[in-house]
């Protein structure tokens, strides 16, 4: 049995102190990165000065077809994404000074970039001018994910002046149809 998750309008969070972003092992075998998202929690909020509480998930991705994806979307702190995956879990043993511990992680099967509004916000209290909400994220300097970077506007563009060669990271991953998305 697996657990499939999807992700959908999560942000990539800044890498723990003062580390990337997104991180490969030295042989090129693995990338993770980790997603958090908000969730409405008043008395969260009320504890810490009007924060948003954020869940944060780990993810790794083991395909290096995806590896080539993620390198060409141009992904960085703060950039909103959808992902779809399967829920696993990284064993620790048990040392003399610790218990054993698992830690969750996401494995990669899909990405794509979060589409666009266009820069208008659906909620009054936003910026109107930036499309900035309410809901913005917190900045880096709290524990928690990154603010949102404006990505592409919605649709696929071939320039070949944008980030990544041209890729807009709209296109399908698998070249067998459509974006179900």
């Amino acid at each position: 049995m697996s657990l499939q998750i999807v992700g959908m309008d999560v942000f990539v969070s800044a890498g723990y102190k003062d580390a990337p972003a997104i991180e490969t092992s030295e042989n090129g075998g693995v990338m993770w990165f980790t997603v958090g998202y908000t969730v409405y929690d008043p008395k969260y909020q009320e504890a810490h000065n009007g924060k948003s509480h954020w869940i944060n998930m780990r993810v790794k991705v083991f395909d290096a077809a995806l590896m080539e994806r993620i390198n060409k979307m141009n992904i960085k702190a703060g950039s909103r994404i959808h992902i779809s995956g399967e829920y696993q879990e990284d064993w620790k043993p048990a040392t003399q000074n610790e218990a054993e511990a698992f830690y969750p992680y996401i494995r990669l099967e899909s990405i794509r970039y979060a589409y666009s509004n266009g820069g208008k916000s659906d909620n009054k209290k936003g910026d109107q001018s930036t499309g900035a909400s309410a809901d913005t994220p917190p900045s880096q300097g709290q524990n928690a994910a990154p603010a949102a970077s404006a990505p592409p506007a919605a649709g696929p563009t071939q320039s070949a002046t944008a980030p990544g060669g041209g890729f807009d990271g709209y296109s399908p991953f698998d070249a067998g149809g459509d974006d179900p998305f």
